[in-house]
């Protein structure tokens, strides 16, 4: 497991898909990322690195559809990680956090956190925007996949 874990880690077309994801050179990621996919074979470590960062291109290009069907494929070889290593029920993680962000986000837009928002230290010394936290919290939801079964 070792073994496998730092080959995905190292693997050549990870960290140049990594690289050309830094410079935003977002096609050229998608080919390295596809590319070690194709080369996972069994490895789960180097198929969650992959999908990972196929779900960080199609995010970036805002391809929801191709985010979707990333991150259920993303999920299922997580679960094939050893407990760990992180494995474990990813589907029911990502819906358990994504129905704690609509929970947050249908209390602040209904003003039942609005006072306490603006309470939050960060936000108070105006380190943090409380509109754009809001955005951030709607963006955020709008980017994970809503039918995860």
């Amino acid at each position: 497991e070792q073994k496998q874990a730092y080959r995905a880690e190292h693997h050549p077309a990870i960290t140049s898909g990594n690289g050309a994801l830094e410079q935003g050179l977002l096609a050229e990621a998608e080919k390295f990322f596809a590319q070690a996919l194709d080369e996972a074979k069994e490895n789960p470590f180097l198929r969650v690195y992959a999908l990972g960062g196929l779900i960080e291109v199609y995010e970036r290009l805002g391809d929801k559809a191709k985010v979707e069907q990333a991150m259920k494929e993303f999920a299922k070889w997580v679960e094939k990680l050893p407990r760990h290593a992180g494995g474990g029920d990813m589907i029911a993680a990502m819906r358990n956090g994504i129905l704690s962000m609509q929970r947050v986000r249908s209390e602040i837009d209904g003003g039942q956190h609005s006072t306490e928002l603006s309470q939050v230290d960060l936000i108070r010394n105006g380190l943090m925007d409380q509109t754009k936290t809001r955005r951030g919290l709607a963006k955020s939801l709008a980017v994970f996949p809503v039918r995860l079964d």
